[in-house]
């Protein structure tokens, strides 16, 4: 019985579509079900087996809740070595003990041509496997500051008691930028309106620069986004100009995202990493979102 067991639970897996709403150059997160089922099994540094026989060490890190993860350090190296861009189709497969086999397939729907090994540190052929990183220079949960991981878990308790809508990566980012964004979150729940529904968004470096589309939490969209509607109209707090933004659904899911005018709207107001905003539907019976700023500690 116990072999049988064994057998359901490995091998398992997932896949990532490369979308333009997720900031893939730098991390990538793991689906939640995954997470839930292995998290506990994954240490902090993954191993990625590829086809060509290469073996790449990749950093893993894990969410205050637990029910998150990313694969982090290292990631964007075998991002630029494979040249992943959007569009492109991963699969996972999951070995236990925290290895992957990795396909990796492009816009033709077929599997790319693996580049050769450049005997960097972070990958090797199939020849021989070396540490390709150092477990000294991957953050595991464990090292973190046990202190910071408490207040961060309690914020994020006050933000949901507050009502106020985040996305299932917040407690993720709030995680990095805890010195400089904790002020700010703690700000935003005293200024939320009584009578506006709202969420909160955390500007990262992708955000700022346009790299990656501003995607609302679900439970917002499904509560509060009327189907129809295909832009979004942005204000700040007292002031009379208007950004109009692209409204965007990712095609298949109920997502939303804005993009096209987002850049324009963040270059105006001198958005920075870090920064907090909440955004707060102004009516129910049109799109328009009036936007709090609260500036990073610096």
């Amino acid at each position: 019985m116990a072999a049988a067991l064994q057998v359901n639970r490995h091998p398992a897996g997932f896949f990532r579509v490369i979308l333009p709403c997720f900031p893939y150059e730098k991390e990538m997160d793991l689906p939640l079900k995954f997470v839930v089922m292995y998290g506990s099994d994954l240490s902090s540094t993954a191993t990625f087996n590829l086809p060509d026989g290469s073996v790449w060490k990749i950093g893993v890190n894990k969410g205050p809740d637990g029910r998150s993860a990313w694969f982090s350090e290292n990631w964007a190296r075998f991002v630029d070595r494979h040249s992943i861009s959007i569009g492109f189709f991963l699969v996972f497969q999951y070995l236990g003990s925290s290895e992957f086999k990795v396909k990796i397939f492009d816009l033709s729907c077929c599997s790319i041509s693996y580049p050769l090994p450049s005997g960097n540190s972070s990958e090797q052929s199939g020849r021989g496997r070396a540490q390709a990183v150092s477990p000294n220079q991957v953050v595991s949960p464990e090292e973190e500051d046990g202190s910071q991981a408490g207040e961060v878990e309690t914020l994020l308790k006050r933000v949901n008691e507050s009502g106020i809508a985040k996305g299932r990566k917040f407690a993720r980012t709030i995680s990095k930028f805890w010195k400089n964004s904790k002020k700010g979150v703690e700000e935003a729940i005293l200024c939320k309106p009584h009578n506006r529904p709202c969420f909160l968004m955390l500007m990262t470096c992708a955000l700022i620069k346009g790299k990656s589309m501003v995607s609302m939490p679900s439970a917002f969209v499904a509560e509060h986004i009327e189907d129809g509607w295909t832009s979004v109209k942005l204000q700040v707090q007292q002031g009379k100009k208007q950004w109009d933004v692209n409204l965007n659904r990712v095609q298949g899911t109920q997502m939303r995202c804005m993009d096209r005018g987002w850049k324009g709207f963040s270059n105006d107001n001198g958005l920075g990493v870090g920064d907090v905003c909440l955004f707060q539907l102004v009516s129910p019976v049109e799109p328009v979102l009036e936007v709090a700023v609260f500036p990073a500690e610096k």
